[in-house]
């Protein structure tokens, strides 16, 4: 939601030290393409835009993410209602500092503006994409997207899910496209199996051209095929799910050994299962086998081989259930649950030829999976039970990036407002405090797909219901989330000591209700200076810090503005500049400060759920 407030931006089209600038743009108007080497300052006051929010109703670009050198295309989508002619400004911003920018003429009819740039050559970079909108010679309106410079997904994962396997080409487009307009770089295909044990419908010589999934829910090869190929063309990864030791009832009818099972006892009378039974699926229990087991290792890898020389996945998402108490081989051998995955893991990276994901529920056995296996991103599910509220959150994150240096991005399954009736809204302020969170931490949140949003472990059931508000608040936190990427995940971060004041008073570090929680990481980044990086996150108002809020009861912060903040640095700075995805559309804002005594005060414009504070 724009705010109309005092919030003068700086530009300075600057070619950054250490990174290629992007090439020309394609259709550059008349010589108004800017780039040089010489800094050229001016300044944008949005507190003078005229109708901010009113005149630009989004900003869009035709991939998720992009490749070193290839050519963005995007497009300004204008509201509905009259206006006079003027210009479109875009600037491309490393930070906040502009290495591109380029203005275009807009006529009262348009309802659309189309541009192109071809991306920086610099690999793993995050840029705000910015545009300003000018009638009459006034702003009007402003507003920003992220850009995602990458050559793989996996350093800065945005995952999402899709479930609807019967749909048509045209709907699977249409789904994909609200997922890419959140920059959604993975695509998790959620129970996509003809079985878990025999995954591909058919054979591989005649594929069945359709199928019964889990849930008896239709799927069809060609939905498949054309959400596979889109999401390609979107720069979507696909990976196919499975669990990693999970077989139907009747599974010896697939070949499938009950030797190679996991047992209860030491005499293979009491197999374990997941029981999922008196729900009408295709299956009653999930029959659970031995990972350690090399036979069924050599089927499972077997199975998925066949699966993937029909369908181009570009990898395999591999559950388990968490911890299962003592189990037995079939010769009454004790398995050692946590660290059996390892070779089963291995073996999967080196001979399926895909990227492999894993699900250490809960984090069960994460620690030798991290130091033994060659994961994709590093993701996790986690429930209340052993993750309760936002502090454990952050300590989770925490605990992923000490053990992975930020080599592989993390993504978290969270789902919100667990048990709420499906009939009623997402709570808005539970996700953004958990979206805030887990941002400002290094993670993201798997929470998005064509059912809408989770919020619960079972994807394709019905979403509960995201508001407009939401939707907004969920958009531009993702813009966020890429815009400044190489601040907030990837590596190089290192946290410090924190001491914050807000109008004198400490913020606190344990994100309970009533207080601010701030935490202060160092970012080095290579051919750059060293910043400082103040998370302020605003739990003034919150009713409580559960962040699953399964009673719908989590209330919005008290949004503070104006506010001045003394902050101990680790050394002194020469610019402040501030970024929220709750003001000004993400857009930074360089602002004033003092220095003393190794403390530096300034005020901060604007708290409402989280802003970014760089010190460089």
């Amino acid at each position: 939601m724009k705010k109309k407030r005092k919030a003068a931006v700086l530009l300075a089209a600057v070619l950054l030290a250490g990174a290629a600038a992007p090439g020309n743009p394609v259709g550059a108007v008349q010589g108004e393409e800017k780039m040089s080497a010489q800094v050229m300052e001016r300044e944008i006051n949005l507190t003078e835009a005229v109708n901010p929010g009113k005149i630009i109703r989004e900003v869009v670009t035709n991939r998720s993410m992009y490749y070193p050198g290839e050519t963005i295309q995007g497009s300004i989508r204008f509201s509905d209602g009259d206006k006079t002619a003027g210009q479109v400004r875009l600037c491309l911003c490393y930070l906040n500092q502009v290495v591109w920018e380029q203005e275009l003429p807009v006529s009262p009819q348009a309802t659309e503006l189309s541009f192109a740039l071809s991306a920086p050559e610099r690999d793993f970079t995050g840029y705000a994409l910015e545009v300003y909108c000018y009638l009459d010679g006034k702003l009007a309106d402003y507003t920003m997207t992220g850009v995602d410079v990458s050559s793989d997904w996996n350093m800065f994962p945005r995952y999402g899910y899709v479930t609807k396997m019967d749909s048509s080409v045209g709907e699977v487009a249409e789904s994909l496209e609200r997922l890419k307009a959140h920059h959604i770089n993975g695509l998790f295909y959620y129970d996509v199996f003809d079985t878990q044990e025999k995954p591909l419908a058919g054979t591989v010589e005649a594929p069945a051209e359709s199928w019964n999934t889990l849930n008896k829910s239709l799927a069809k090869k060609q939905t498949v095929l054309d959400t596979i190929r889109i999401g390609h063309e979107l720069n979507m990864k696909s990976f196919f799910y499975n669990l990693i030791f999970g077989t139907y009832d009747n599974y010896e009818q697939a070949g499938v050994s009950p030797e190679w099972g996991m047992y209860c006892d030491r005499r293979h009378q009491d197999q374990d299962v997941h029981d999922i039974s008196g729900i009408g699926w295709e299956t009653e229990k999930f029959w659970l086998m031995n990972p350690a087991n090399r036979l069924w290792q050599d089927y499972y890898i077997q199975v998925h081989q066949d699966l993937f020389s029909v369908y181009p996945y570009d990898g395999i998402q591999v559950d388990s259930l968490g911890p299962r108490g003592e189990r037995f081989d079939y010769e009454g051998n004790e398995i050692q649950l946590d660290n059996a995955y390892v070779p089963m893991l291995n073996r999967l990276v080196q001979e399926l030829g895909k990227k492999v994901i894993f699900n250490p529920v809960s984090a069960y056995g994460m620690e030798p999976q991290l130091k033994a296996v060659d994961y994709d991103i590093v993701y996790m599910e986690v429930w209340p039970s052993d993750t309760p509220d936002f502090a454990a959150l952050k300590e989770k994150v925490d605990e992923i990036y000490q053990k992975s240096k930020g080599e592989k991005g993390t993504v978290i399954a969270a789902y919100m407002n667990y048990d709420a009736p499906k009939s009623e809204n997402f709570n808005t302020p539970s996700i953004n405090y958990v979206n805030a969170v887990l941002m400002s931490a290094g993670a993201s949140h798997l929470e998005l797909g064509d059912t809408g949003m989770l919020s619960s472990e079972y994807y394709p059931g019905n979403s509960m219901q995201i508001t407009s508000r939401l939707e907004e608040d969920v958009r531009r936190e993702y813009d966020f989330m890429v815009a400044y990427e190489n601040l907030l995940r990837g590596t190089g971060l290192s946290q410090v000591e924190d001491e914050t004041y807000i109008c004198g008073q400490r913020t606190g570090a344990d994100f309970k209700p009533g207080n601010v929680t701030s935490f202060t990481k160092v970012k080095h980044q290579e051919g750059e200076s060293d910043r400082e990086v103040l998370h302020l996150l605003n739990f003034d108002g919150a009713a409580h810090d559960s962040w699953v809020d399964k009673g719908l009861a989590q209330t919005a912060p008290n949004v503070k503005q104006q506010v001045t903040v003394s902050h101990k640095v680790t050394k002194e700075p020469t610019k402040i500049w501030v970024a929220s995805p709750d003001y000004q559309d993400g857009i930074s804002e360089e602002i004033a400060f003092t220095a003393e005594y190794g403390t530096v005060t300034f005020t901060l414009p604007y708290l409402e759920y989280y802003t970014m504070v760089v010190m460089e």
